[in-house]
């Protein structure tokens, strides 16, 4: 009787790998991907904060609060609202360097990012000029879009179609009819992509320049599309 149940158990399983990898050999899955240039209409700037000291830990701290609090009265002092910046908080580190006699030297750093959205595109020059003349060097600026999110079913709609096309040609090249959407996964690529060019061209007599930045910001997403076939 055991036996009997495990060869129709055999069976049954044997139907069903079949069956399952018939229902595979039933469907094709390709990749769609579509892209959007959208407007930028605010700019990011990342501010790092590194300070570091040979003796101990708090001669860092210190440097760093000092210049922590200079860059928050530059900030009021251009009337940059509270909610346009975002800060981590401050960390701290134990590192070794090599002098160039080989030897170690073992200090103390700290480390703090401040985030700051202009949402005046006009002003990014002056902003930036401002930010280094006050001593902040290390400032990574990106242009972005307040909309970027505006365009996600656009962007999806167009990646399945573009993913119904390809779908469409492989399976007429085998012969087959192309069926229903049996599945769809997204995929965002990463945060908006800056893109700048920048082309500077002496105006007429006053020896001044001009500055043209057109700028956008690229959105993408990819999808996976499993059809059927007929």
């Amino acid at each position: 009787m055991i036996k009997k149940l495990a060869i129709a158990g055999l069976v049954v399983m044997s139907h069903f790998t079949f069956a399952q990898k018939t229902l595979q050999d039933e469907r094709i899955q390709v990749s769609g991907e579509a892209a959007i240039e959208i407007p930028a209409d605010q700019v990011w700037f990342n501010i790092n904060l590194n300070y570091k000291d040979y003796d101990g830990v708090k001669t860092a701290f210190d440097q760093h609060k000092t210049a922590e609090a200079q860059l928050l009265r530059f900030l009021k002092d251009l009337r940059i609202p509270d909610k346009n910046i975002t800060y981590s908080l401050i960390s701290f580190n134990r590192q070794m360097e090599f002098r160039a006699d080989g030897t170690p030297k073992e200090y103390f750093g700290t480390h703090q990012n401040i985030t700051v959205k202009l949402e005046d595109l006009k002003s990014y020059p002056d902003f930036l000029i401002r930010l280094v003349n006050a001593g902040f060097t290390n400032v990574n600026p990106a242009f972005t879009s307040s909309r970027s999110n505006d365009f996600h079913g656009e962007l999806i709609e167009k990646a399945i179609g573009q993913a119904r096309k390809k779908a469409e040609v492989m399976a007429k090249a085998s012969g087959r009819k192309l069926g229903r959407v049996t599945h769809v996964s997204d995929t965002v690529q990463p945060d908006p992509v800056f893109r700048a060019e920048l082309a500077y061209a002496k105006s007429g007599n006053d020896g001044g320049f001009i500055a043209e930045i057109p700028q956008s910001v690229k959105k993408s997403i990819s999808v996976q599309v499993s059809f059927t076939l007929e």
